[in-house]
């Protein structure tokens, strides 16, 4: 990609402080480091994609929230959530 190839930050990813560097400095970097990864990806996000995958998320958090084993002679009966 391109933008891989040519991006470049405040603090170098392969190498974000050096021997000797202060705790202050070393913080700075990966604070850098941090926020420049949020801020990248946030700016190559699809937010449609986005959205799917949080409708799934909370269809899977539904299905395992009602999700009701009970022992009948032995059985298990498992109820699941209704389709949305």
């Amino acid at each position: 990609m391109k933008y891989l190839e040519t991006h470049q930050g405040v603090a170098d990813v392969n190498q974000p402080f050096q021997a000797g560097d202060s705790d202050e400095v070393i913080a700075d970097h990966m604070q850098a480091l941090i926020n420049e990864c949020v801020a990248d990806t946030k700016e190559h996000l699809d937010y449609g994609l986005l959205r799917m995958a949080v409708r799934y998320l909370e269809q899977a958090d539904r299905t395992e929230n009602n999700v009701h084993k009970t022992e009948d002679a032995g059985t298990s009966r498992i109820f699941s959530a209704p389709e949305l």
